[in-house]
């Protein structure tokens, strides 16, 4: 109402200047957050066609004077870099936050395709609006319980850490829940029983020799 009220008091000159004043500053933020989004994108696609196009050792002194991200870090450009084709046409509305951007990346194209036709779809848009959004969750109340366990016992400490950057991705991927635990090899819990087994023995024989023996 006080819009209305506002309008009525105002001169034609007056109110044709403050709706251009208020378009100038929609038209600001959405350049700025398009530049953001694009140089975001630029980031990753320069990233992708240095690493297809120079030789290994080439790459790798571009990534050490670029101070580019390693582990898993580096993964996530490598995947943004993959998705940069779902982007471009969304470029003017795009998240300016490399974790929303990741997120988006990792879903299907029917999961990108409810993200980027909802309301909250915009510079603005945080990672956890992305999860609700995709997960849909009316169409997933029922989820049945499946028990897993992985034994890392085999692998090098990078080979463990890259499994539990793609079991990080499938959790967000999927929208599953799951808790990872440091836990113990078949070897080691067969270890583990062999020493209780053999303490157990040794009290036993203890026992028996402390007990009297002979006559009354």
């Amino acid at each position: 109402m006080s819009e209305i009220i506002e309008r009525l008091l105002m001169s034609d000159e007056a109110h044709a200047a403050m709706v251009k004043r208020y378009k100038d500053f929609v038209a600001r933020f959405q350049g700025c957050a398009k530049q953001t989004a694009q140089g975001l994108i630029d980031l990753v696609t320069t990233v992708a066609e240095a690493q297809h196009e120079l030789v290994p050792w080439q790459f790798a002194r571009f990534c050490h004077e670029m101070k580019l991200p390693e582990g898993s870090k580096f993964r996530k450009w490598k995947k943004l870099g993959e998705k940069v084709a779902r982007f471009k046409p969304v470029i003017d509305r795009l998240p300016c936050n490399w974790t929303t951007l990741y997120l988006l990346a990792q879903l299907s194209d029917e999961e990108f395709d409810r993200v980027q036709q909802d309301p909250l779809f915009g510079p603005a848009m945080t990672a956890q609006e992305v999860k609700l959004i995709a997960s849909n969750r009316k169409e997933r109340e029922f989820r049945p319980m499946t028990k897993l366990a992985i034994d890392m016992n085999g692998l090098t400490e990078d080979e463990q850490e890259a499994l539990r950057d793609a079991l990080k991705d499938l959790k967000e991927r999927f929208k599953v829940r799951f808790s990872m635990r440091a836990g113990r090899s078949a070897a080691d819990k067969a270890a583990a029983a062999a020493i209780e087994a053999d303490e157990r023995w040794k009290t036993t024989i203890a026992e028996l020799e402390a007990e009297p023996t002979g006559g009354v």
